[in-house]
């Protein structure tokens, strides 16, 4: 009774530190007219950013948004990111926390805060996949060591693939059971060659 007590008294005191945390303030960013929004045929879309905050960009892969991680770019050439061939770019936000306070009014940014996408363009890619198969118990933890944003799939005994959703540094979780195969895709724009660095790793590690 005393630990059913305890975790009430948690779940409560997070609730009421929801309740009274500072509303978040957002800024969103569209491509200006005329720039492309979709990647065609075997073109990924890269997208240009000045920001003055990391933001949230989010490709739609089929029908769901993917949070898509910063292209390894050289120094000087700003925020890239890049919606892989056949999504489209959805969202991209940056946010922080705002003033607490009683009105009702939505927070604004801070005035210092900014975000823009500078340019949208199309741009031939390069593709490399890593496969690797894991004898799970109940669930699998894994990591796959890249500079990039991975996608992800379990492929069954079939041949079908399931997308997998990850979480912090390339991350993700399997709740299956047996023997598990699992697939990891990277792509990258052809500059100057249309190939994966050869300094880049690309490994599925099991946790």
């Amino acid at each position: 009774m005393k630990r059913k007590s305890a975790l009430l008294l948690i779940a409560a005191g997070a609730l009421a530190s929801i309740a009274t945390s500072p509303p978040r303030w957002h800024l969103s960013a569209t491509a200006p007219a005329g720039m492309p929004t979709e990647a065609t045929g075997s073109d990924g879309l890269l997208v240009t950013i000045e920001a003055s905050a990391p933001p949230e960009v989010l490709c739609k892969v089929g029908m769901s948004p993917e949070r898509i991680d910063r292209e390894p770019v050289k120094p000087g050439t700003g925020l890239q990111y890049m919606c892989p061939p056949g999504s489209t770019l959805d969202d991209v936000t940056i946010t922080g926390r705002g003033n607490a306070g009683c009105s009702k009014e939505p927070p604004k940014a801070p005035g210092d805060q900014f975000l823009r996408i500078t340019k949208t363009e199309r741009v031939p890619t390069w593709r490399e996949t890593t496969e690797d198969t894991f004898e799970v118990g109940d669930m699998l933890s894994i990591r796959v060591e890249s500079p990039r944003h991975p996608f992800v799939e379990v492929i069954d005994a079939g041949g079908a693939a399931t997308r997998l959703s990850g979480f912090g540094e390339n991350h993700f979780t399997i709740n299956r059971s047996g023997s598990v195969h699992v697939r990891a895709t990277v792509f990258g724009p052809c500059a100057p060659d249309c190939a994966k660095p050869a300094d880049e790793p690309l490994r599925i590690e099991r946790e």
